[in-house]
């Protein structure tokens, strides 16, 4: 087994590839450049199998978090389809969270990326806000999608949620979800170091002060002492009646996806969960005056 990485310092070039065409986000490859860019990549790709061939390897693996959230329709996947060579197969492996759970995990990302914004659209708004939102959330229509162009088969099914995971681990369950058994035994759990979630308290801090702190390494270095004094327990940035809105609202399609995928009436163990919600107005201004100090005495710490 061969883990290919073929992108530039992420995994998103895969996905870029395959698109139809290319969102304002990535304007850069519109035009000559990114069908250049695309045959680099298909090149690349086809080297990979080479490559994988020539070692005797039987089975390539190229992960992408993107290709879920970046390939909206099928004709997006069915170009991802025909970059491989013909007598490929294929399985897709596909793990799947709690929507409020993906909402959340959008929002800390964003944050930790620089962002100042906490909020997110609620489920019933997605149809009139960014086109790959609704597609990205509604796991019904997400796993049709690729049916579709590789067939129900080639479709492996996963609950991203600890207590469903072999060995409780996402990389020994992965492991075990393509046949290798053995390899994922001899994985200790943690040990490949994990994205460590961060309390809503932390997320609140960072967004205040993201606003002010704008070098990429003092903000590594705002992160790394964030999370070493973050003692807070996790929960959500949401309100409550948010989070009970993305549980109801998706409920219908996870129920078909847990029908069809896993012969099961259930996709999630608890759907129900309680998240604690802790939420505070930054735009205060004594909430604005703690950003700005401590945005001051990191820029004093790099003397900026």
């Amino acid at each position: 087994m061969a883990f290919s990485r073929l992108g530039e310092g992420n995994n998103l070039c895969v996905p870029l590839a395959a698109k139809e065409s290319i969102g304002p986000d990535i304007e850069r490859y519109r035009g000559r450049p990114f069908l250049e860019y695309k045959a680099k990549v298909i090149d690349r790709i086809e080297r990979a199998v080479e490559t994988a061939r020539s070692r005797g390897l039987s089975q390539l693996v190229i992960s992408s978090e993107h290709l879920s959230s970046r390939l909206i329709c099928e004709g997006d996947i069915s170009d991802l389809r025909e970059m491989f060579p013909k007598e490929v197969e294929f399985k897709v492996i596909v793990y799947l969270r709690p929507q409020v759970e993906l909402a959340l995990g959008s929002i800390a990302e964003s944050v930790k990326a620089g962002s100042s914004n906490t909020s997110i659209l609620r489920p019933s708004d997605m149809r009139h806000g960014k086109p790959y939102q609704l597609p990205y959330f509604d796991y019904s229509e997400l796993l049709g999608r690729w049916e579709k162009v590789f067939g129900y088969d080639s479709l492996i099914v996963r609950s991203y949620e600890k207590a469903q995971l072999y060995q409780n681990d996402v990389v020994s369950d992965f492991l075990f979800a393509i046949g290798e058994k053995a390899a994922a035994d001899k994985i200790v759990p943690g040990r490949l170091g994990e994205n460590r979630r961060l309390s809503p308290e932390a997320i609140h801090v960072l967004a205040a002060v993201n606003k002010y702190v704008n070098d990429k390494k003092e903000r590594r270095f705002l992160m790394s002492e964030l999370e070493a004094v973050d003692d807070f327990c996790t929960g959500s940035v949401l309100p409550d009646e948010i989070v009970e809105e993305y549980l109801q609202y998706f409920e219908h399609s996870n129920h078909q996806v847990a029908k069809r995928y896993l012969n099961s009436d259930r996709l999630f163990s608890d759907e129900s969960v309680q998240y604690r919600s802790f939420s505070v107005d930054m735009s205060k201004p004594e909430a604005d005056l703690v950003a700005r100090f401590l945005a001051k005495i990191i820029h004093r710490r790099f003397g900026s």
